[in-house]
């Protein structure tokens, strides 16, 4: 499994988003420098724990994707999140991923189409 798919398994199983998940993320899709030496909160937005910037990530580094998503209504399962291409195309379909939180599923989910995508 390469990096990015570490990555995308820290996602699936972290608690909560946080800073370093957050640099790791832009540091994997080419938005960020491979440090946090010197980087400050305020320097990256907080993709893993709102889903406001989430959204904004997967609008800039995958336009003319869709993205459907489920917090679990009617099961007791955790948030869920799939991305495919518009005009929809079963073939490059990505899995739902899965995380404790929709911010976390959808960089999951990002993470994923990218790496399908490449």
């Amino acid at each position: 499994m390469g990096e990015v798919g570490k990555l995308i398994e820290r996602l699936e199983s972290a608690p909560r988003g946080d800073f370093g998940l957050d640099h790791d993320v832009h540091v994997a899709l080419n938005l960020s420098r491979d440090r946090l030496d010197g980087l400050k909160r305020a320097d990256l937005p907080e993709i893993t724990t709102s889903l406001d910037a989430a959204l904004s990530l997967a609008e800039r580094v995958l336009p003319g994707w869709n993205f459907s998503m489920a917090t679990g209504v009617g099961t007791d399962g955790p948030p869920w999140v799939q991305a495919y291409p518009v005009p929809f195309d079963e073939d490059n379909c990505c899995d739902a991923e899965f995380a404790e939180t929709l911010p976390l599923a959808l960089c999951a989910a990002i993470l994923r189409a990218k790496e399908q995508a490449s």
